[in-house]
């Protein structure tokens, strides 16, 4: 009995014994998860392992003559690993002392002591993620990498460099919306993200260990796959016409507190666009490059669509400038139950140039509507073949589409206000290539902002301009439009008679339209300010759009304050890009009255121009130029020289006309001394290898 109890005894005690055991795991158990989970989820995240993307440096951005637009700076985070298994003590304790007193130098935060104290305490404890630097530069990085420790390599010195990469503009905020900006985080716009396939290159993967504090540093992996650089792109973009028209822009916008505006300018016969301005007013009144108005911006064009409706009336029914118009009383005509009224009163009859050139509402509708009314679908099908009722093609995201239904929806009074350009929306750039149509002989031409894509400066793709085989009218309706929009420059009432330069001729329409507010159901008195045209009339090298929204004071008109900024942007350009053909008056305050003509090569004359302050490019494909001293100011003009032909060699430099007629097998003589004021073979005469030219030199 005595035996049992002792078993039974033993067996309770065996079994209390487990129930404890049992208890025992089951509240380590339980501490670990809710009394320490805190401590051990730490220490799993301080051994974590994981696979970082390593972005790739972005590629730049170019103007047209190479200057950087947009780059990518690298920056690093500097780390010591002390637990490097190559670092040895023996390594460490030979340059603590010297490697403290250059950052104590370098840095200046801490003594030279303080910085030895945290670089020991570091090393003892084999911290992973000792933070040495932030954000330090290439430069930098490569001189710290010389320092005592570090020197030893980079195992044996245990720094550890994170790169980080900083996109920067150069120039600001210059053309900042056009170049745009690319994040995964936020909405890509501009060139950074049409081009970010090319520009944005191929990302590659490391391995890294999370140590203390958050700090991830890349550990040794045989897997880990190196970045590829995106390529550059190079723009279009003049950056010195650019800064004229931003400059301008923003003086407009200032001094009429406007909303925002844009400038466009392009070439006429490629589509290249060489300006792309947009200014905003910012909440604190201030203006910046906000949006892309230009090609985002959708609204009624006004008095600037009227070159649609003329042309329109020129090729189809053979309009005559000086044919006359019946405008009733001259100030409101009743079309279909509307009435549309004239901004101010004119005479019954009025001819077409001079309606076209003060901006006549009254007499636009009229023809439209006149000969429209029952043909619908033909002005539409113009507005087809004009290329307004798509998008112009640009190589941007976010382009809006034209705002053009189609007749079926039209109301009996839709085709006279169209014909003034309301009930219609276009973006700006929409507007300016229906124009340069009209610059380049009625050829469609599709803009573009980039020309080439290089890697390591190799051409790998490259924008041939795209122009449309299928002229858009009669060369009768173009040459006739072309003398409208002359005349609203030149003529004596033209609305834009206030841009008219003694430099280079204008043609051009303003638009002054009122801004519909959809809140209130009606147009209100704001305006949208605007001047669409294109430079020289002679031979169009250019055409360009201003646009002011919601201006306000004395200058709220296109001529008054769309004009001027167009004006400015005409005069630089025309300086800066010189042709063989076109000679262009720069006025000068201080001109050099003793010299009638100089004649040279273009380094000497832009010797001469620098002297009276005058900047200007000529062309890649000249190497002489004549300067004369006119009235206005010096007027420049390229030489045109021929490999067979005997210049005009009065008022060159001896030198210079020495090495012209030597290079065309010509034995040369002089007279005299100074320039040259006569020569024994005429300009325009073909030479002759071994001929003999006698030159006359006068002071």
């Amino acid at each position: 009995m005595k035996v049992k109890t002792n078993i039974l005894l033993r067996i309770y005690v065996l079994y209390a014994l487990m129930i404890i055991s049992g208890l025992a795991v089951l509240w380590k158990v339980y501490s670990i998860q809710h009394y320490k989970d805190r401590y051990w989820l730490k220490k799993a995240e301080e051994t974590t392992t994981r696979w970082f993307d390593i972005y790739p440096e972005r590629g730049n951005i170019y103007t047209a003559k190479g200057d950087l637009l947009a780059t990518s700076m690298p920056y690093y985070n500097l780390y010591i690993d002390f637990a490097s298994a190559a670092m040895t003590d023996k390594i460490f304790e030979s340059n603590v002392d010297s490697l403290a007193y250059y950052m104590a130098t370098y840095f200046g935060k801490q003594s030279k002591s303080q910085y030895e104290r945290d670089l020991s305490v570091a090393r003892n404890a084999k911290k992973r993620g000792f933070l040495l630097r932030r954000n330090v530069t290439y430069a930098e990085l490569r001189e710290i990498k010389k320092w005592p420790l570090f020197r030893e390599g980079k195992y044996k010195g245990g720094l550890v460099v994170e790169e980080r990469l900083s996109r920067k503009n150069p120039y600001g905020t210059l053309a900042q919306r056009a170049i745009g900006i690319y994040s995964k985080d936020r909405n890509a716009v501009g060139l950074e993200a049409a081009y970010n396939n090319f520009l944005g290159g191929v990302k590659g993967a490391e391995f890294k260990q999370k140590v203390s504090n958050n700090i991830w540093i890349p550990i040794q992996n045989e897997g880990t796959v190196k970045a590829q650089s995106g390529v550059d792109i190079v723009t279009t973009l003049d950056i010195n016409l650019q800064d004229v028209a931003e400059n301008a822009l923003r003086r407009a916008l200032d001094s009429s507190q406007a909303d925002f505006g844009c400038v466009v300018m392009m070439e006429v016969k490629t589509g290249a666009i060489k300006v792309m301005a947009n200014m905003g007013k910012r909440s604190d009144g201030q203006y910046d490059e906000i949006q892309n108005y230009a090609v985002a911006h959708r609204s009624e064009p006004g008095s600037t669509f009227k070159a649609v409706s003329y042309l329109m009336l020129f090729d189809k029914y053979h309009l005559k400038l000086n044919d006359t118009v019946n405008i009733g009383n001259g100030s409101a005509i009743n079309f279909h139950g509307r009435i549309l009224r004239e901004s101010h009163a004119l005479p019954p009859r009025i001819n077409v140039r001079d309606a076209f050139s003060i901006s006549s509402n009254l007499t636009a509708a009229k023809l439209i509507d006149d000969n429209f009314k029952n043909d619908r679908n033909g002005f539409y099908k113009n507005l087809q073949r004009y290329g307004l009722t798509e998008v112009s093609g640009i190589d941007l995201a976010g382009e809006s589409k034209p705002g053009v239904k189609k007749p079926e929806t039209w109301s009996n009074t839709s085709l006279p206000w169209k014909a003034i350009g309301y009930e219609q929306t276009f973006s700006p750039l929409q507007i300016l290539t229906f124009y340069n149509t009209i610059a380049n002989g009625g050829y469609r031409v599709k803009p573009y902002l980039v020309s080439r894509i290089e890697k390591n400066g190799e051409v790998i793709k490259e924008t041939h301009p795209k122009v449309s085989n299928v002229k858009i009218a009669s060369d009768y309706a173009l040459n006739s439009i072309k003398e409208l929009m002359r005349y609203v420059v030149e003529g004596p009432k033209g609305t834009a008679r206030s841009i008219k330069s003694d430099y280079v001729s204008i043609a051009g329409k303003t638009g002054t339209a009122k801004i519909f507010d959809p809140k209130i159901g009606k147009y209100t008195n704001d305006n949208q300010a605007m001047f669409c045209g294109f430079f020289p009339i002679e031979n169009p090298q250019y055409s360009c759009i201003v646009m002011i929204y919601r201006p306000h004071g004395a200058r709220r008109q296109g001529g008054n304050i769309a004009g001027p900024i167009f004006k400015e942007l005409a005069e630089k350009s025309m300086t800066t890009n010189l042709s063989v053909a076109h000679e262009f008056v720069i006025p000068s305050e201080e001109k050099p009255e003793m010299i009638t003509e100089v004649k040279g090569n273009v380094a000497q004359v832009k010797t001469i121009l620098d002297r009276y302050h005058i900047h200007t490019d000529l062309s890649d494909n000249v190497s002489y130029a004549d300067i004369k001293v006119k009235n206005a100011g010096l007027a420049i003009k390229a030489m045109p020289i021929s490999e067979t032909k005997i210049p005009d060699l009065k008022g060159m430099n001896l030198d210079d006309a020495f090495v012209l007629l030597e290079n065309m097998g010509l034995r040369v003589k002089f007279n005299g001394l100074g320039k040259v004021s006569g020569q024994s073979i005429l300009p325009g005469i073909k030479a002759k290898k071994g001929d003999e030219i006698i030159l006359t030199l006068e002071i």
